[in-house]
């Protein structure tokens, strides 16, 4: 057989995302791209038996082998460039809530259970499944996953980085099976081209606080762990039903800032578990178009002071809770 004189650059590998009308089948119509910075590499985590069985000498048997994929959760970790197309299919999965008004968030209320989904439903939105197509330009190799939930998304930006523009970490969980061997979807959406910066927090109307005073802003992480869970099985392996926030939701955030009169205090914060409140948006909240609120955050740990260059900062990382009313966490992407 000749060579294949073929070769690829690793930015011809594409990643896209889809809403499933039915859950657990595949959607790969009009599919949106994910705007990543790597070549996806799916965890298949096949089972797969290469042991020795009894038989002749003491060598491993062709006959003994077993492979297979069937109650395997897999996982596709895609890390890229926050931009404000595929932003909000992400968030609206990870938190399976839909866009709220005055101003459009997404919510993780105080008494948030998460929705049940099974495989079937049939929905008209992204909080239930979505199918993700890892997308390989040597024809009929691309892999098609179907019945995925975001597990975890992080979302992160640092003045000293790339202008200060958003990049996300985002993993997908899935307990269904991938096709294999399949044809690029035909004709995804093109990743969007309005991108984020922790900029957008600084200017007359901006608001930028952290435990109700102002702060100057030098890097943020915001994570949101779903924990979702997959139980029971269908045929083939396929779960039962998928279900979000259990034991909990977690919302977590880490917020670099200069030290100053209006961050000095929150080692007492810390020590005394005090709330604290994490308003951070482009606008007053009822009109931001951008930014995040969490009104009972606890600090975590000791807020020490490092060097940036050459001044004083403190990174303060936080743990977002609920109250008796209202919300966790809000988000405007």
């Amino acid at each position: 057989m000749a060579i294949d004189p073929a070769v690829y650059a690793n930015t011809q590998f594409l990643a896209a995302i889809k809403a499933e009308t039915t859950l657990g089948t595949a959607n790969v119509t009009e599919m949106q791209l994910l705007n990543i910075d790597s070549i996806v590499n799916p965890v298949r985590n096949t089972e797969l038996f290469l042991g020795t069985r009894s038989g002749a000498g003491r060598t491993s048997k062709a006959a003994d082998v077993f492979a297979t994929i069937y109650g395997k959760e897999k996982t596709i970790g895609v890390t890229g460039l926050y931009e404000t197309t595929s932003m909000p299919i992400l968030i609206e999965n990870c938190f399976g809530t839909v866009v709220a008004s005055s101003p459009a968030s997404y919510d993780i209320a105080y008494n948030y259970t998460g929705p049940e989904c099974k495989p079937g439903d049939v929905d008209d939105d992204n909080t239930g499944a979505l199918t993700f197509a890892n997308i390989i330009p040597e024809t009929d190799h691309s892999e098609i996953y179907p019945g995925c939930f975001v597990s975890s998304l992080k979302l992160n930006a640092d003045t000293a980085s790339d202008g200060g523009r958003f990049h996300y970490n985002c993993e997908f969980k899935t307990r269904h099976n991938q096709s294999q061997a399949q044809s690029a979807p035909t004709t995804p959406s093109a990743y969007g081209t309005t991108y984020r910066t922790i900029y957008e927090l600084a200017g007359a109307s901006a608001v930028c606080q952290f435990g109700s005073a102002d702060v100057v802003l030098d890097t943020v992480e915001l994570t949101f762990t779903p924990n979702v869970q997959f139980y029971g099985f269908g045929v083939n392996g396929i779960p039962s039903v998928i279900a979000r926030g259990i034991p909990d939701f977690e919302v977590t955030g880490v917020f670099g800032m200069k030290f100053d009169a209006n961050t000095a205090k929150h080692n007492q914060t810390y020590t005394a578990g005090t709330a604290v409140v994490v308003a951070m948006s482009n606008a007053a909240w009822a009109s931001a178009t951008f930014g995040w609120l969490g009104s009972y955050a606890r600090i975590t740990s000791d807020v020490n002071i490092e060097e940036i260059r050459s001044g004083s900062y403190v990174k303060i990382p936080v743990k977002f809770m609920a109250h008796t009313s209202g919300k966790v966490f809000q988000i405007v992407p």
